[in-house]
């Protein structure tokens, strides 16, 4: 909360000191200012993904090796039959659907 109170006081700053100055100084300032904010987010921004890929190194097991769980699917018939050991967590964005019943 505090961030933006000061984000939003050093806007009115910068748009309060360009108004002090003639159109083509103005026009100096705010390109130095839009250079200095691009390096400031373009950091920022790569910082932030690099953080967050920190731990995920890809490993030659399958995502079922890794995480204990075997298992095989058999379909017969329309029906899959789920045989293994472990624990498995399906989650749905939404309804699978819906089967005819025979």
């Amino acid at each position: 909360m505090i961030g933006f109170f000061a984000l939003g006081a050093g806007g009115a700053t910068w748009v309060a000191f360009l108004l002090s100055q003639d159109l083509d100084d103005a026009d100096s300032w705010s390109s130095v200012g839009a250079m200095i904010a691009t390096v400031v987010f373009g950091v920022a921004g790569i910082l932030t993904g690099t953080r967050g890929n920190r731990g995920s190194t890809p490993s030659a097991a399958s995502p079922e090796q890794r995480h204990g769980v075997t298992q095989h699917i058999v379909v017969t018939n329309g029906n899959a039959a789920v045989q293994g050991s472990g624990v498995q967590v399906n989650n749905f964005s939404s309804y699978p659907p819906p089967t005819e019943s025979s």
